[in-house]
């Protein structure tokens, strides 16, 4: 699965918590979307902060617009 993941881009390393995925990304949204569309299988963005920050972002957009509806 994980090799499906990552199309062979990046570097993989795994450790005692779990695989790390490092890759360069151009798009700090796209990024956080793709590891939201990935997070019911454990994906979650670790660094750099500009990458979280994307990532809780669009956690409290999606909540803000599930709340409105």
């Amino acid at each position: 699965m994980i090799s499906g993941l990552t199309r062979g881009r990046g570097e993989l390393a795994h450790t005692d918590s779990g695989w790390t995925w490092t890759v360069d990304v151009r798009d700090l949204e796209a990024a956080a979307s793709f590891c939201m569309a990935h997070a019911m299988d454990g994906m979650r963005p670790v660094a750099p902060d500009s990458l979280k920050r994307a990532w809780n972002h669009l956690i409290e957009r999606t909540v803000h617009e599930h709340a409105r509806a």
